[in-house]
């Protein structure tokens, strides 16, 4: 009984978010138009025109608009990958004179999380030991900032292809200098909007009249960044619809979701309300002993 709760505590340890993240079901096309560029619409039937996908063995394919309003053509043949490949050499070569017309095969990209990093490293020496062991390339490794733990040591953040993601969530940890650090798979994060600060949707999709672009994403306020706020979280979506604020716009704990719509909880209607559940037990401890003196005197 002992050794299979063993296997159970295992288990679960093992069981993070260091989860099987799976690769892109479909590879695809992407296409982005900046602004003064010809139409999505034009773009896609000159495409068409010019482009027999016979000629590539391509016999099925699926066309979308994207969160944040590209295009991407997936294509679901045999040997798709390949295909896929010749597909963005055809179209590269059919707007090569479309300045405004940017056309590349997508890479899904995971994050990981390194813990206990010593302070010496720099981003070169991180990103170097993380191309190696995810078995990427240099410049497709982004380091995020150091973030000082309890114990002494430093955590970070890396983005890059999720294949090499997901090597160096299965190797548990990877030698940098003399640190041998944790690695952790994190979730996919959802789409986050920089106009309104709501999760669940991007800028070009978003509901919201207000117009936060600027705003420091911890507290809500303009004139600094996340990473010089000094003050505590504070979620300005929230604080609006007078709900509980103290948490981030992302964090888990806001109630907006995708399209700016709110789950179906009670809102913070009063100063009350707000307190903890340990200052609302103080306080009933002090009227409690009021009540007492009351009766003595």
């Amino acid at each position: 009984m002992q050794e299979e709760g063993n296997r159970k505590e295992e288990s679960g340890r093992n069981n993070v978010p260091n989860s099987r993240r799976r690769m892109a079901r479909n590879p695809a096309v992407m296409i982005e138009i900046s602004e003064g560029g010809p139409t999505y619409t034009e773009v896609l039937r000159k495409a068409r025109e010019r482009i027999p996908l016979g000629e590539l063995q391509i016999k099925e394919i699926n066309v979308r608009r994207t969160q944040r309003g590209a295009m991407i053509i997936q294509v679901t043949a045999e040997r798709a990958r390949e295909k896929a490949k010749k597909l963005t050499e055809r179209l590269k070569e059919l707007f090569d004179r479309e300045t405004k017309v940017k056309i590349y095969s997508p890479s899904p990209q995971g994050e990981i999380k390194l813990m206990g990093l010593d302070e010496s490293l720099t981003v070169e020496e991180i990103s170097g030991a993380v191309a190696k062991v995810g078995k990427v390339e240099r410049n497709e490794v982004k380091v995020g900032r150091k973030i000082w733990t309890r114990d002494g040591t430093v955590n970070t953040w890396v983005r890059c292809p999720l294949d090499g993601a997901i090597e160096l969530a299965d190797a548990g940890r990877i030698r940098i200098g003399w640190s041998s650090a944790r690695t952790m798979l994190m979730k996919k994060r959802p789409p986050k909007c920089y106009k309104c600060l709501a999760v669940g949707h991007t800028r070009i999709f978003c509901p919201s009249e207000v117009d936060r672009t600027g705003a420091c994403f911890n507290c809500g306020k303009m004139g600094h960044t996340v990473g010089e706020c000094k003050d505590p979280p504070r979620c300005p979506l929230c604080l609006d619809s007078v709900r509980d604020h103290r948490h981030r716009p992302e964090n888990p704990p806001c109630p907006l979701v995708a399209g700016g719509q709110m789950r179906k909880e009670t809102p913070i209607r009063d100063k009350e309300a707000t307190k903890t559940r340990g200052e609302r037990m103080e306080m009933e401890t002090d009227r409690g002993l009021e009540a007492v003196k009351m009766r003595e005197n």
